[in-house]
């Protein structure tokens, strides 16, 4: 186990190298192909073709990722991800734009959050205004959460099912 964690950081290490950039300088993105595992590191921002399992990770700019991301404990500036997404005590700073499954454990999302999914779980999580595009009636399951603006369904109508949560502003339908 410990030569895991020694290569995983290694490997973190090196990766952000590559996409943290001097002060002024535009920032360069790392970029990795294939399933990648991170834990306990800062990084500037990524993109990802592949899996992405993260723990108590930071990153101090985008993550974009194509594949599937489980995520726990870690801070993200934005998010975008094509592919499900399982988040657990995370928090998003910046926009969060997810294509794919959604569900969500005590996290908070401090900008929109918009989603093409049909099912989107939301637990003790609080969020700004939930955008969901689906095409496809779909359903927002809210449990101990607080939304702080917003439910637009923009393409197709769909369902929220509220328990023990709270929606500051309007749900809106197409």
């Amino acid at each position: 186990m410990k030569l895991t964690r020694l290569v995983t950081g290694i490997i973190a290490a090196l990766i952000s190298n590559n996409c943290l950039a001097a002060p002024g300088a535009p920032q360069k993105c790392a970029s990795s192909m294939g399933n990648v595992i991170i834990a306990q590191v800062t990084l500037g921002c990524m993109s990802i073709n592949g899996s992405a399992s993260l723990t108590g990770t930071t990153f101090t700019g985008d993550l974009i990722l194509t594949g599937p991301l489980r995520a726990s404990g870690v801070k993200f500036q934005g998010l975008n991800v094509t592919g499900p997404v399982s988040l657990e005590s995370s928090q998003i700073a910046g926009e969060a734009h997810i294509i794919g499954a959604l569900s969500v454990m005590s996290s908070t999302f401090n900008k929109k959050l918009t989603v093409n999914a049909v099912d989107i779980l939301l637990n003790g999580t609080t969020t700004k205004d939930i955008i969901i595009e689906s095409s496809q009636p779909s359903t927002l399951l809210l449990t101990d959460t607080t939304v702080n603006g917003n439910v637009i369904f923009s393409k197709a109508h769909g369902t929220v099912t509220n328990k023990n949560s709270t929606i500051k502003g309007k749900v809106t339908q197409p």
